[in-house]
């Protein structure tokens, strides 16, 4: 009679770390020698096999990789450990106006990520106004004010569309903060009567002002020096 000894496969090699963001996948891999298959489980005695080599952990987690050649099983490989980073997101209030703005004026913007204290460069938002997409730089973990160019010249309302970090993460929806908008003032007008006229030397005349925004001030001059101000 005659019998076979199994011999244990050699334990896989190869295998590495890797990097996924909140929501995405990676693929296991390795390799084992000639006539043997990797197979790969959730914890290092080997008792829990994975269904499929591609995963999507929602926190770090590391699998266990072992050789087997149908009979025999080799000893666990060295572990992999799926690192999962978050998605950047804003504060509550992490995507306003900056002052309100008379009509030429320029327009600003706050950014303030929620990151803190991981925050990583470079770091890029993007957002619109409905017409234009805009993007800018956060270089700060901390409340950021920018300047929107072109500044607009009526008050208008932007759109938070991304985020993404220095690691790659980018989100999309869901931010905690995702609209503001920028007030833009009117400049007041002043309208004289009569525009002109010819009076005599010592003479006394009456000039109305009026605007179409109530509640003007208007400061008077004559030849260019002031002389006073009231209120329409």
């Amino acid at each position: 009679q005659i019998w076979t000894k199994a011999v244990s496969p050699i334990a896989p090699t190869g295998i590495s770390n890797s990097s996924i963001c909140t929501g995405s996948n990676t693929t296991l891999a390795g390799t084992c020698a000639s006539g043997t298959t990797i197979k790969w489980y959730s914890d290092a005695a080997g008792t829990i096999e994975l269904t499929s080599t591609t995963v999507s952990p929602t926190a770090t987690t590391t699998y266990y990789p072992f050789c087997t050649n149908g009979v025999c099983r080799s000893a666990v490989g060295t572990p992999s450990v799926v690192t999962v980073n978050a998605l950047p997101d804003n504060t509550a209030t992490g995507f306003r106006e900056g002052l309100p703005i008379c009509k030429g004026a320029q327009g600003t913007l706050i950014f303030d990520d929620s990151s803190v204290p991981t925050f990583s460069s470079p770091y890029t938002i993007t957002y619109t106004d409905g017409t234009t997409v805009f993007s800018q730089t956060i270089s700060s973990a901390s409340a950021l004010t920018f300047n929107v160019t072109p500044t607009p010249n009526v008050t208008t309302n932007y759109t938070l569309l991304s985020i993404t970090n220095g690691l790659g993460c980018t989100r999309t929806s869901g931010f905690s903060d995702a609209t503001a908008q920028i007030t833009v003032k009117p400049i007041p007008d002043a309208i004289a009567t009569p525009t002109s006229q010819a009076i005599c030397s010592g003479a006394l005349t009456n000039i109305s002002l009026s605007s179409s925004m109530s509640g003007t001030t208007y400061a008077w001059s004559s030849s260019g020096t002031p002389t006073g101000t009231s209120v329409g």
